[in-house]
């Protein structure tokens, strides 16, 4: 189980389905919580990515907020109500952290990627390509599709079948 700042800081990636959840999560518990500790207003302070929500907090946590603006620039916005401010943060924030996810899974997939492609003859000669991909392809298409890599090719063979010897990595 996660808490709620740990699944926020889990949902930060590329996808555009995450961010949407990010901004209901931290909505969903500023509406909920009636008294919050300091602990929980600076966690939505650095968190939130709605613009009303974000001014209400500066607002009514001045000094709170004051304090937070060398971590989060966009809340010194959020102080004078600067809602367009508040929003082109929000988006470089997000662009920011989106360039954070993908420099971190870079070398990643790329050892991935090369590991498949460097062992691809081994394995169609000494295993069921089709019986490996079921196995491969729930563990693996999460991070495979964050990136336009060759090898999401591989994954469709599945479903044309093992190509022949004829067939060349560049022609998958």
């Amino acid at each position: 189980m996660l808490s709620l700042p740990d699944l926020v800081r889990s949902k930060k990636t590329q996808r555009d389905e995450d961010w949407p959840i990010i901004r209901e999560l931290v909505e969903s518990d500023y509406a909920r919580v009636d008294n919050p500790s300091a602990e929980t207003v600076k966690f939505w302070l650095l968190e939130s990515r709605t613009p009303d929500i974000t001014v209400a907090l500066a607002k009514r946590y001045v000094q709170q907020t004051g304090s937070l603006v060398k971590a989060r620039s966009l809340l010194a916005a959020a102080l004078i109500g600067d809602t367009p401010g508040l929003e082109a943060g929000h988006e470089k924030e997000m662009e920011q952290e989106r360039d954070v996810d993908r420099i971190y899974w870079m070398p990643l997939c790329k050892e991935l990627y090369d590991l498949v492609i460097l062992n691809f003859e081994f394995l169609t000669k000494w295993a069921n390509l089709k019986s490996l991909i079921v196995v491969l392809k729930p563990l693996l298409s999460g991070i495979l599709l964050r990136f336009p890599f060759p090898i999401l090719k591989l994954f469709r063979i599945h479903a044309e079948g093992i190509p022949s010897e004829d067939s060349s990595i560049s022609e998958l």
